[in-house]
């Protein structure tokens, strides 16, 4: 057997993947700051490629570029997986952009 660590990124890693991992194709809209989300959400870097990918779904539904809502989104949906509730701690800026309430 074979145990394979992966540390977590750091804010700088998470919003380079942010930059890679968002479809080069994909328009982005000019506030989409992958600095500012990668320092607000702390995800793993297949968490990243997840909600990255969702965000650019939910875009192409909407017929406009991802944007901070997309993103917000995304990874709500990715840190909700697990059954729990996200608290607005985690996701930072972001809960600004969803339209659900926050306690």
């Amino acid at each position: 057997q074979l145990i394979v660590d992966f540390p977590a990124p750091d804010a700088a890693a998470r919003a380079e993947l942010w930059r890679i991992l968002i479809p080069a194709n994909a328009p982005r809209a000019d506030r989409l700051d992958v600095l500012a989300v990668g320092d607000a959400v702390r995800l793993s870097g297949g968490s990243i490629a997840n909600a990255a990918h969702y965000a650019a779904v939910l875009a192409a539904e909407d017929e406009t570029p991802i944007d901070l809502p997309h993103i917000a989104r995304a990874v709500r949906a990715e840190l909700m997986k697990d059954g729990r509730q996200v608290r607005k701690s985690e996701i930072g800026f972001l809960c600004d952009h969803l339209s659900e309430d926050w306690t």
